[in-house]
């Protein structure tokens, strides 16, 4: 608890914006509800609150929250600062990409402490169709912000397979992000951005299945059909890729990322593979960390399997 002093700090609105804010605030929201730097010091050194730089206060000792983290990293930056990069994006719910860093984005020519955990990244192009407001955090659009993390990593497979996790995850559409895309003038990694655009526009479910059916091409195949219908004894499920062989002959063949281990999954993959078989097509399976991690192996893989269908 806050230790008391005097009656002039209106504890009522500390509460309130407390609620509102994850218990973290900046110095100014203090001062506007009568609390003043030598209260911040007697309740730091009280273990009741914590600073997070010299702008922010945690009103409370204990480890911060991810959320705790944004919102002081977004107020450390200053008040235009917004989350961008990755940090929005989990924000927005995208699962499987989160890092230890904050990013943020803040107009040109504005100065903010570094502090380790940050990534500042300044710009002069920011329409206001790139921002919005989430639980009461200024913050890039989804859109934008995978746009942004995309062109400020340096692999050409990280931006593309970015775009096509996004969409697959439904935290925007190919043309929320053609959209954002038209708003630059020019982007770094705009051939793997737009690559993984349409890539995720064809459905694809994965990186790894994108480099998959890049992989079958290489090794002789026509180019594969990506998350076709299929109909097996569960209902309607999709294949990953499927290639046509002539006279009816075709191969299938799933990319299988960790969730493959989970038994209920495996049933439902067995069911597949048996009508794949049972409509004279042929299953072929690899694992999604081989084709990210092992190319090369997975390409002599294909090519040894075009060797024996002809």
């Amino acid at each position: 608890m806050p230790v008391p002093r005097t009656d002039r700090r209106d504890a009522q609105g500390l509460g309130e914006l407390s609620l509102e804010q994850d218990l973290v605030v900046c110095r100014t929201q203090l001062a506007g509800v009568g609390y003043t730097a030598r209260d911040v010091r007697e309740n730091v050194a009280a273990g009741s609150w914590q600073t997070f730089a010299h702008r922010v206060v945690i009103l409370t000792g204990a480890p911060l929250s991810a959320a705790q983290l944004r919102r002081a990293s977004v107020l450390h930056a200053g008040p235009r600062a917004r989350l961008g990069g990755l940090t929005a994006l989990e924000l927005a719910g995208l699962a499987d990409w989160s890092r230890d860093e904050q990013h943020v984005v803040v107009p040109a020519g504005t100065h903010v402490t570094p502090l380790p955990t940050l990534r500042v990244h300044r710009t002069t192009r920011l329409s206001p169709a790139d921002c919005c407001d989430v639980d009461g955090l200024a913050t890039t659009t989804p859109a934008r912000a995978a746009l942004d993390a995309a062109r400020w990593d340096r692999s050409r497979a990280t931006a593309a397979a970015l775009m096509i996790a996004v969409v697959q995850q439904r935290i925007c559409t190919p043309e929320d992000l053609l959209e954002a895309l038209g708003r630059f003038l020019k982007v770094k990694q705009q051939i793997a951005i737009g690559k993984g655009v349409a890539d995720a526009r064809d459905g694809a479910e994965s990186s790894a299945e994108v480099i998959a059916a890049d992989l079958l091409v290489r090794a002789g195949f026509p180019r594969p059909r990506r998350q076709v219908e299929f109909a097996t004894a569960l209902g309607v499920r999709r294949v990953d890729l499927l290639v046509d062989l002539g006279d009816g002959k075709f191969l299938v063949v799933e990319v299988d990322g960790p969730r493959h281990d989970d038994p209920d999954v495996q049933l439902v993959d067995a069911v597949k593979d048996a009508a794949v078989v049972a409509a004279g097509g042929i299953m072929h399976r690899v694992i999604a960390v081989a084709v990210h991690e092992n190319p090369t192996q997975v390409l002599q893989e294909f090519i040894d399997l075009r060797r024996r269908l002809t």
